[in-house]
């Protein structure tokens, strides 16, 4: 016979409260997830303002086929970023192409795979040279 467990543990006021006190599966009992906490509002609109993390990645996706296929990196972007935006609304697809034409070059140094590799390097001639560099900025 199974046995049926009548309470649950709150993760929040660190309770053990009768399973009547939660809803559904959620980790907090009632009173602590209707409790109004400083900043929740705050953070609650931020995380809905988040942008969508998808949308890098499927560019990336499409740059990572489109660079296998043997297109240089001007061709492959156009592509891609056509790909990306076209079913995004508007006001969407503006912030959207803002952000990414505004970290092309990064996007450019990951696709033709240099940018880790040159800053690596610049490293290596740093420390077998130390003498020949006053200062050192790495950004």
């Amino acid at each position: 016979m199974p046995v049926v467990r009548t309470t649950r543990y709150c993760v929040a006021c660190a309770k053990t409260k009768p399973r009547s006190e939660f809803a559904s599966s959620h980790p907090l009992c009632d009173q602590c997830a209707n409790r109004r906490q400083p900043g929740t509002e705050k953070l609650n609109r931020q995380i809905e303002a988040a942008p969508d993390p998808a949308v890098p990645r499927h560019l990336r996706e499409q740059l990572a086929s489109l660079r296998e296929s043997g297109l240089t990196f001007e061709d492959a972007w156009t592509i891609a970023l056509g790909h990306v935006l076209e079913d995004l609304s508007r006001d969407a697809r503006a912030g959207w192409f803002a952000a990414l034409q505004e970290t092309r070059d990064v996007w450019r140094d990951a696709f033709e795979n240099v940018g880790p590799r040159l800053q690596v390097h610049q490293l290596h001639e740093l420390l077998d040279h130390p003498d020949d560099n006053t200062a050192v900025l790495i950004a």
